[in-house]
């Protein structure tokens, strides 16, 4: 199981189940921010991890907690079930490299519900059309190494450009691949 810096988005964050509740995972270099990898690309890792551990039910909300420099290369995953009931699991997801835990998080998963139980729906925000905001190039040496795989589109100033408190834009990879899901949306 390798994988290049400029493979799509899928490819890189894939797994190989390794055991019960283990999987593998090799960290790419080029996509660190600092000492350790991207933390979208750290949490991307756990989704995969705890979406195999339930398949039948999607992910619903996820905390994590970087707790050291995960490094380009062989990763073990960890999945330990809380708690299932008949329409949520709770998991917990550890993320390590030569035995020591680097990240941790807490899945919950569940299926879908019938309708919305308390009436409350928010309304998104007046946002431009994306197709008329222009790019902006960021990675090295104005940011971090992993920022270059990825295409950011904001009609708002550049950093330290203006006094507006606002910004709304969107960020997306270069190369995604074909899954547009959850593990893409944490990164």
């Amino acid at each position: 199981m390798t994988s290049g810096a400029n493979d799509p988005f899928d490819t890189l964050s894939s797994l190989v189940q390794a055991g019960p509740s283990r999987f593998a995972a090799v960290v790419p270099d080029g996509w660190q921010q600092g000492r350790g990898l991207f933390g979208g690309m750290t949490a991307a890792l756990m989704v995969r991890a705890l979406e195999a551990s339930s398949p039948d039910r999607p992910l619903r909300s996820l905390t994590a907690q970087f707790c050291g420099p995960v490094r380009p290369g062989e990763a073990e995953l960890r999945v330990e079930m809380l708690r299932e009931g008949s329409a949520v699991t709770t998991t917990a997801v550890r993320l390590l490299q030569d035995g020591e835990v680097q990240a941790f998080g807490v899945g919950v998963l569940g299926r879908a519900r019938m309708q919305d139980r308390d009436g409350t729906y928010l309304t998104p925000p007046k946002l431009s059309d994306w197709r008329a905001v222009p790019s902006l190039t960021v990675g090295p040496p104005l940011g971090p190494s992993f920022a270059r795989f990825f295409e950011y589109l904001t009609d708002a100033a550049l950093p330290f450009g203006g006094i507006e408190s606002t910004a709304s834009g969107w960020i997306r990879p270069k190369a995604p691949g074909n899954a547009r899901d959850a593990a893409l949306l944490a990164a």
